[in-house]
């Protein structure tokens, strides 16, 4: 019988998501993301119509979140680093976490809800994903190649609905609900914005074991 985490805990972890597709315009990218992830259990609230039955679920706040890769896309023009993670700058009208939410099912298995609102940033060719300036790479030409930094407007939802525990196994697969629209990260609070500039396809998110990288 899987036991829910008890509040209080909090897991950091590996996570991985082999074959990420991101469509951009006419250009596909598929690329190995690797990262870390930080849970933090808490309990669920009151006044949260949503969760009538308490004693069998609990919040699994998100507080870190980052993966990086670079694409196999072979002769594209993104030959740079990608990076997603959770976007700091969302506005407080967005609570992702409240979404966030491990339930114990009447079959005694646990499922996990996960919502991540994401910033995703394309390197290009002669620029890291930090915006830095790589050797060799200078001029007008070099800064129209800089990377592009895309946000979500609704957050990336994906769900595993058969753990046996928590944090789960790393064959536990975490399914991208439905496919992620990226805008441009300054345009995506405008309400006459409405441009989606990429989407994500694929995110197969597999959560690993503990995770000893200090990147704090």
């Amino acid at each position: 019988m899987a036991r829910l985490p008890s509040p209080g805990a909090s897991y950091d972890r590996s996570v991985s998501a082999e074959g990420t597709r991101i469509e951009d315009g006419d250009s596909t990218y598929t690329v190995d993301l690797r990262g870390h992830v930080r849970f933090e259990i808490r309990d669920t609230d009151d006044d949260d119509d949503r969760d009538r039955d308490r004693d069998r679920t609990v919040r699994a706040v998100v507080t870190r979140f980052r993966m990086t890769g670079n694409p196999e896309s072979a002769g594209s023009d993104l030959l740079g680093e990608i990076v997603v993670e959770l976007d700091d700058d969302r506005d407080d009208d967005h609570d992702d976490d409240r979404d966030n939410l491990i339930r114990l099912t009447d079959d005694d298995r646990l499922e996990h809800l996960l919502a991540l609102g994401l910033r995703v940033t394309l390197g290009r060719r002669g620029w890291d994903a930090s915006g830095e300036q790589a050797a060799g790479a200078e001029g007008a030409d070099a800064e129209a190649r800089r990377r592009r930094v895309l946000r979500t407007r609704e957050p990336a939802r994906l769900r595993a609905n058969d753990l046996d525990r928590f944090p789960p196994d790393r064959d536990d697969e975490y399914r991208l609900r439905r496919a992620v629209d990226l805008y441009d990260r300054d345009d995506s609070d405008r309400d006459d914005s409405d441009r989606v500039v990429a989407t994500i396809e694929r995110f197969p998110l597999e959560i690993g074991g503990r995770d000893n990288d200090d990147d704090d």
